[in-house]
């Protein structure tokens, strides 16, 4: 995964030199995309060898503060706000599926998100802890739901990372509330795969 708050074509090669460097076993990186002029980038990363992007649709408002990569050579972190809306979202998506690219999801809604945030800071909580309880199941079936449907219109492939993980009362039947063949809970660290076609889904889980 790869987070940077500035550009691909001023800062892609940096890293891909410095991670050539650097690894003994093969790799792959996928670029994360948190700004709209980031969008127009996508087939440029794809040239260099990137095949799929991910999108944070967590982060907003109360939630939409990041530390982006460091570049090679740098030991400053680099906090930045991000707000990602469903034009974002929906152009990635069509942007990965035309270059035949995987869109990896992190699906939580940022405002449900915010709402817990807010209330959590009412109450005095912080940390971690407060985090979690912030993040309420529902966040991510309205995320994936979203998400699912810009998909299944572009035939685009979607990736949805962290899937219900460790979340309780939220199971998911059928495929008319997803917009695709998700059901079920997932065991923790899981992530899911679907390929959203026209009239066809299927899924494989792996665990990592």
């Amino acid at each position: 995964m790869l987070r940077l708050g500035g550009s691909y074509k001023k800062n892609l090669d940096l890293h891909l030199a410095e991670s050539a460097r650097s690894h003994h076993i093969d790799y792959s990186i996928h670029a994360s995309i948190l700004r709209e002029s980031q969008i127009d980038e996508m087939e440029f990363c794809a040239k260099k060898g990137i095949t799929s992007f991910k999108l944070y649709m967590n982060l907003g408002d109360e939630v939409g503060h990041v530390y982006m990569d460091m570049n090679p050579g740098q030991n400053l972190l680099v906090e930045e706000k991000v707000e990602i809306n469903s034009k974002i979202v929906e152009q990635v998506i069509h942007n990965a599926s035309r270059l035949g690219c995987t869109v990896l999801v992190h699906a939580e809604d940022y405002q449900m998100c915010s709402c817990g945030i807010r209330e959590a800071k009412d109450k005095n909580k912080n940390g971690l802890g407060a985090w979690s309880e912030s993040r309420p199941g529902e966040s991510e079936v309205k995320s994936i739901t979203t998400a699912s449907g810009m998909a299944r219109k572009q035939d685009a492939t979607l990736f949805c990372t962290h899937w219900l993980t460790g979340r309780n009362g939220c199971n998911i039947q059928g495929k008319e509330k997803w917009h695709c063949n998700f059901c079920g809970n997932m065991p923790a660290l899981s992530h899911t795969i679907t390929r959203i076609s026209k009239g066809v889904s299927c899924k494989s889980n792996a665990a990592y």
